[in-house]
């Protein structure tokens, strides 16, 4: 996704929001991130944020996180250290490079 390069703090927080939103109306359990093509860069305020969103809101509903990683190893670096500072160890978090390796441990019980 280049046009994610563009995004501004505060659209990126909107969409987030955006998702959480969604989130607890369908109470999402098994979760599909897939960061493969995200080209926006997370300052560390914003990974604060996120953090605390995560937190708050989104380890309560979900049970199983796959996570499609980036390519480029800086920002698949930040993802996986957001996730860690995150502390979702009571949510079954996993990494993938695979699509289909990712769906099926979301659907694996």
């Amino acid at each position: 996704m280049p046009a994610s390069k563009k995004l501004m703090p505060a659209q990126y927080q909107s969409e987030f929001l955006t998702f959480l939103q969604y989130q607890n109306i369908y109470k999402t359990q098994n979760i599909l991130i897939d960061e493969r093509m995200f080209q926006f860069e997370v300052n560390h305020e914003l990974q604060k944020w996120i953090i605390s969103m995560i937190m708050e809101r989104m380890s309560s509903i979900a049970k199983k996180v796959a996570i499609l990683s980036n390519e480029d190893p800086v920002r698949d670096k930040t993802i996986k250290s957001t996730v860690e500072k995150s502390k979702l160890f009571q949510l079954q978090l996993a990494f993938f490079k695979d699509k289909n390796a990712a769906k099926d441990f979301l659907t694996k019980e």
